[in-house]
């Protein structure tokens, strides 16, 4: 499985946002600070490698990205509806999990290729996500 540990060098922030009157707004936006594009933009390519060569009944390759104050980030892809998590498993923890049909991680790919440094953008406005979804994924170029 594709594994970065950024613990150390990347930020990443949280904060809860009310929902919107229709109970449709997301309760979380969740900012990512991506310094390391390139490395992220390889996990991905990679993962989506796996996905492709993997044989059925086999878990689903996910990357895992470790980040500062004990964030991590998971990213999958899913042959359904694109969906985005967020949860608090421990005191301590937060996991944040985007789970992706293969067109909208190459719609991700293809955002993050173009970025310069200072534009920020949120996956929830790359494509649709299911309603089950609770946050808002900005990435943030630096």
């Amino acid at each position: 499985m594709p594994y970065l540990n950024w613990r150390e060098s990347v930020q990443a922030e949280v904060r809860q946002v009310a929902a919107t009157t229709s109970g449709e707004g997301m309760a979380f936006h969740w900012t990512w600070t991506l310094e390391r594009k390139d490395e992220f933009l390889l996990g991905i390519e990679e993962l989506l490698k796996l996905t492709r060569q993997q044989a059925v009944g086999l878990s689903v390759p996910e990357l895992r990205i470790d980040l500062p104050r004990n964030w991590i980030f998971f990213l999958k892809l899913r042959e359904s509806e694109s969906r985005l998590l967020i949860a608090h498993p421990q005191v301590e923890e937060w996991v944040v999990s985007a789970s992706l049909l293969e067109e909208h991680a190459t719609v991700l790919i293809q955002r993050i290729q173009v970025a310069v440094q200072g534009d920020r953008f949120s996956l929830n406005s790359l494509f649709r996500v299911a309603r089950l979804s609770n946050v808002e994924i900005f990435l943030e170029m630096i």
